[in-house]
């Protein structure tokens, strides 16, 4: 089964109830449950690669701490997801087919997105959004407006529109990062080299580093990693006076080569450098350099001048601080020698 079937099977054995409380009060939702949910001021524990969920769960206990944000809708997410993570601990099928992944933390926090996508934006509200038609940008302003869910949960809820590899990302207009993406992988065979993820730059001479406020794209492009690679998908993308919204698909969902819409993209000057890495590669190298020490990343092991600087260093056994192998003795640092 996919993370998207498990997900549709825990939130559908779940009472009508707790399914309608979810989508006006998710606190009390969480109690219907069973579950006592606590606020906490100034939480500093994320789950999450985009740190949108603001809790942490003992499950044990049946407990769930949250930071309170009373002015917007990630509260909301939070709860969800904290309320998934129970709900995966207490389904033998879902445990065991993380528990069978190679990163089971990471599928974990991606099946618990996507039943908290589920419980925030049902599928008859999802259904009656994107209709007949696939699944667009503008949709994820539309649910936003339609529910109580946070702009990730609704990221979230329209890839189950998708059909296949894609994605459905957040940026900030400003900055042109990604606040959030939610990525679904059916359909594709092995790992793309390249897809939006959380606090990732656009890609330079991509055309959403183009984009105005108030304006609307359809076109044929692509994702780029910061060394380089390319996967081409097709992108539909709008944006308000804040927030840039964009459905990513590995298939032509809008049909835009049949309309034959292209986005003119510039060539990038692409630094070259020659690299010596300590994981054996040695050679001339074109890329993007890691923004911080300007190194290209490595085409065989990725890492830049950064990781493979702290790669030969440990923490010292006393007090914990990064130090340079070749200093320690005894596994500690100078300053606790």
């Amino acid at each position: 089964m996919t993370i998207l079937g498990h997900a549709d099977r825990i939130v559908s054995s779940l009472s009508p109830q707790v399914r309608s409380a979810f989508i006006g009060a998710p606190k009390s939702a969480v109690e219907l449950l069973g579950l006592t949910a606590r606020p906490v001021p100034r939480l500093q524990e994320r789950r999450g690669d985009g740190g949108w969920c603001d809790g942490l769960s003992f499950l044990d206990d049946g407990i769930i701490l949250y930071a309170e944000t009373p002015n917007s809708r990630r509260e909301n997410f939070t709860l969800a997801h904290e309320a998934a993570h129970w709900l995966v601990d207490h389904d033998d099928d879902a445990a065991d087919w993380v528990a069978d992944h190679e990163s089971p933390e990471v599928t974990l926090e991606q099946l618990c997105d996507h039943i908290a996508g589920r419980l925030l934006v049902p599928t008859e509200i999802l259904s009656s959004v994107v209709g007949n038609g696939p699944p667009r940008a503008k949709h994820l302003q539309e649910l936003y407006v339609a529910t109580n869910a946070s702009e990730p949960a609704c990221a979230i809820a329209l890839t189950r529109h998708l059909g296949g590899f894609g994605a459905a990302v957040l940026l900030d207009l400003n900055t042109r990062i990604v606040k959030y993406a939610s990525i679904v992988w059916d359909g594709f065979d092995g790992r793309p080299v390249a897809y939006p993820w959380s606090k990732q730059d656009a890609p330079q001479g991509h055309f959403l580093r183009a984009m105005k406020a108030n304006e609307q794209r359809t076109v044929k492009s692509w994702w780029a990693t910061p060394w380089g690679e390319r996967q081409a998908f097709y992108v539909d993308a709008i944006t308000s006076s804040k927030v840039m919204f964009a459905v990513f698909s590995a298939h032509d969902l809008w049909e835009i080569e049949r309309l034959h819409i292209e986005v003119a993209e510039r060539q990038l000057d692409r630094p070259t450098q020659e690299l010596a890495c300590q994981c054996g590669f040695t050679g001339k190298i074109s890329g993007f350099p890691c923004p911080t020490c300007g190194v290209l990343f490595c085409p065989k092991c990725k890492s830049c001048g950064c990781q493979r600087l702290f790669s030969r260093h440990k923490p010292c056994s006393r007090c914990f601080t990064s130090s340079p192998t070749h200093t320690l003795k005894e596994g500690l640092c100078v300053e606790c020698q």
